[in-house]
């Protein structure tokens, strides 16, 4: 699994990938990117939705 976060551009909050084009400041909405990890990043750099993001490499558990 992978997750997506970053810092928001206005607050500095850290959020999370939530799928589509939606960030949210809850890791509980995260969305697992998979191989498209790299280019969902790209291009929600460069529409300037988020700041400073990398991929995280998590499980899915029961606890969530």
């Amino acid at each position: 699994m992978k997750i997506l976060t970053g810092n928001d551009l206005k607050t500095g909050d850290v959020i999370w990938w939530a799928g589509e084009t939606r960030w949210s400041r809850h890791l509980a909405d995260s969305a697992d990117a998979g191989a498209e990890a790299d280019a969902i990043l790209a291009r929600e750099e460069a529409a300037l939705r988020v700041n400073v993001p990398y991929i995280v490499d998590g499980r899915q558990t029961d606890q969530g």
